[in-house]
Protein backbone atom coordinates (compact mmCIF):
# COMPACT_ATOMS: atom_id res chain seq x y z
CA UNK A 1 0.00 0.00 0.00
CA UNK A 2 1.36 3.45 -0.78
CA UNK A 3 3.80 4.55 -3.43
CA UNK A 4 6.04 1.66 -4.37
CA UNK A 5 8.22 1.38 -7.49
CA UNK A 6 9.02 -2.20 -8.57
CA UNK A 7 10.44 -1.35 -12.01
CA UNK A 8 13.89 -2.71 -11.02
CA UNK A 9 13.65 -6.46 -10.24
CA UNK A 10 16.67 -6.19 -7.90
CA UNK A 11 15.16 -3.61 -5.52
CA UNK A 12 11.94 -2.01 -4.36
CA UNK A 13 11.74 1.75 -4.00
CA UNK A 14 9.27 3.24 -1.53
CA UNK A 15 8.54 6.86 -0.86
CA UNK A 16 6.10 9.21 0.79
CA UNK A 17 4.40 8.72 4.15
CA UNK A 18 2.13 5.79 4.81
CA UNK A 19 3.78 3.12 2.68
CA UNK A 20 2.90 -0.33 4.02
CA UNK A 21 4.97 -3.42 3.37
CA UNK A 22 3.73 -6.82 4.52
CA UNK A 23 5.58 -10.06 4.11
CA UNK A 24 5.81 -13.62 5.31
CA UNK A 25 9.07 -15.32 6.05
CA UNK A 26 10.45 -18.33 7.86
CA UNK A 27 13.49 -18.00 10.05
CA UNK A 28 14.80 -16.69 13.33
CA UNK A 29 15.70 -13.21 12.07
CA UNK A 30 14.98 -10.72 9.30
CA UNK A 31 17.09 -7.84 8.01
CA UNK A 32 16.88 -5.51 5.03
CA UNK A 33 19.27 -3.29 3.16
CA UNK A 34 18.03 0.25 2.88
CA UNK A 35 19.22 3.46 1.30
CA UNK A 36 17.79 6.79 2.48
CA UNK A 37 18.13 10.29 1.10
CA UNK A 38 17.39 11.81 4.49
CA UNK A 39 17.91 11.01 8.17
CA UNK A 40 14.24 11.76 8.88
CA UNK A 41 12.86 8.38 7.77
CA UNK A 42 11.40 5.85 10.17
CA UNK A 43 9.94 2.36 9.96
CA UNK A 44 7.22 1.02 12.21
CA UNK A 45 7.98 -2.70 12.60
CA UNK A 46 5.43 -5.21 13.87
CA UNK A 47 6.34 -8.92 13.97
CA UNK A 48 3.93 -11.75 14.83
CA UNK A 49 1.50 -9.40 16.59
CA UNK A 50 4.15 -8.24 19.06
CA UNK A 51 4.85 -4.73 20.25
CA UNK A 52 5.27 -2.01 17.63
CA UNK A 53 8.89 -0.90 17.31
CA UNK A 54 9.95 2.30 15.53
CA UNK A 55 13.31 2.17 13.74
CA UNK A 56 15.02 5.38 12.63
CA UNK A 57 16.83 4.99 9.33
CA UNK A 58 20.23 6.57 8.85
CA UNK A 59 21.00 8.67 5.79
CA UNK A 60 22.83 6.63 3.14
CA UNK A 61 23.04 2.86 2.81
CA UNK A 62 22.71 0.56 5.80
CA UNK A 63 21.38 -2.78 6.96
CA UNK A 64 18.46 -2.73 9.37
CA UNK A 65 17.57 -5.63 11.67
CA UNK A 66 13.78 -5.94 11.58
CA UNK A 67 13.47 -9.02 13.80
CA UNK A 68 15.85 -11.32 15.65
CA UNK A 69 15.73 -14.03 18.28
CA UNK A 70 12.50 -15.48 16.88
CA UNK A 71 11.41 -19.06 17.33
CA UNK A 72 12.15 -21.21 14.24
CA UNK A 73 9.43 -21.27 11.62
Amino acid sequence: MGRVDRSDPERVRMGYPGVTWRLRFEGVSLAMRVGCDTSHSHLAVLVDGGALRVVRLERGDSEVILAEGLAPG
